[in-house]
């Protein structure tokens, strides 16, 4: 399965703590340039993902206020 098509699939907390974890690994020192880069680059995938969801809810609590407040207009 791809890196793309597994973050797609992957609830925020899940990728939250992903994302947690490389930046644990990162400030150890312990890590080989290669996987430096390749944890970077997951990272950002994670980054991306992580807003995609947050602006989705955002825009799923706007529609929610939205739907509630007409319906409270007609009332």
């Amino acid at each position: 399965m791809s890196a793309k098509k597994k973050s797609k699939d992957l609830k925020y907390q899940a990728a939250l703590d992903e994302l947690e974890a490389i930046v644990s690994e990162v400030e150890s020192d312990t890590m080989d340039i290669d996987s430096l880069s390749e944890k970077i680059e997951r990272a950002l995938e994670l980054i991306h993902h992580c807003r995609g969801k947050l602006r989705e809810t955002e825009t799923t609590i706007q529609k929610a206020f939205e739907n509630g407040s007409q319906i409270n207009d007609e009332e």
